[in-house]
């Protein structure tokens, strides 16, 4: 009779510790998550290019090498050709996130680049869809969808998730790319 107790009581503390304390911010904005979504992007950027990222590092050095090696690893070509798409943040248009739903971050949920946004300590975020808008090559309008975890830290917006793929026209013609 003991053991189920016991085993009740251990679930309900593992729940316990897993849970976040509530936000003390709202979601945020779509001018916030597309500002976040940006600057994810130029980290990611100058991760795979292997530079010291700015800020005194809330990026741990070893996750950021970590990721620099495995994108060295898939062709220098290849490499450059995302370097560069990611930095291309003046086509961005518009972030639109809904469904954010505050929780534990789960590192499982965020594209390998990302890795070393995420804070060394377990924290809560808001974890959104977003429909990430951008104007490409000759004004033609697309549009594809991403998810992942927007919070505050220090003041700013941080995202930390997967990059937007798939994009499509928002009119009926196909997208470049």
């Amino acid at each position: 009779m003991k053991t189920p107790v016991l085993t009740l009581i251990a679930a309900a503390s593992l729940a316990a510790c897993s849970q976040v304390p509530d936000p003390d911010y709202a979601a945020p904005t779509a001018e916030e998550a597309k500002a976040a979504y940006i600057a994810g992007q130029l980290a990611d950027a100058a991760v795979l290019a292997g530079e010291p990222l700015s800020a005194p590092s809330r990026f741990p050095d070893e996750s950021v090498r970590k990721v620099a090696d495995t994108a060295n690893a898939i062709g220098d070509l290849q490499t450059e050709l995302t370097i560069e798409s990611l930095r291309k943040t003046d086509a961005f248009d518009a972030v639109d996130v809904t469904g954010c739903e505050w929780q534990a971050i789960d590192p499982d949920l965020v594209d390998p680049m990302s890795h070393p946004r995420l804070p060394s300590d377990p924290m809560g975020a808001y974890f959104c869809s977003a429909d990430v808008k951008v104007t490409q090559n000759y004004g033609i309008k697309a549009h594809a969808p991403a998810k992942g975890y927007f919070y505050r830290q220090d003041g700013e917006w941080i995202y930390a998730g997967e990059h937007a793929h798939g994009y499509e026209r928002i009119d009926a013609r196909p997208a470049v790319g």
